[in-house]
């Protein structure tokens, strides 16, 4: 992923190896993409650790987790 620093995730993508922050300026962001082109091992490695980060918000496990945590407050 390239990104720009907005998102408050950013860093996270950053330090996961998911991805790299850079200025939201055109040319940060052509040659963030052009260095991911020109180094296919980097953009795997980057495509791995996304899906890992990734699979952290899964929709399900995040529910699973926040009912558990929820229900035990209800049924008081």
């Amino acid at each position: 992923m390239v990104l720009t620093g907005v998102p408050m995730e950013a860093r996270s993508v950053e330090e996961a190896g998911a991805g790299v922050v850079v200025a939201y300026r055109k040319e940060e962001i052509a040659a963030a993409v052009i260095a991911y082109l020109n180094d296919p091992e980097r953009l795997g490695r980057a495509r791995e650790a996304a899906a890992r980060l990734g699979a952290a918000f899964d929709w399900d496990d995040l529910f699973d987790h926040a009912f558990e945590r929820t229900l035990p407050l209800i049924a008081r």
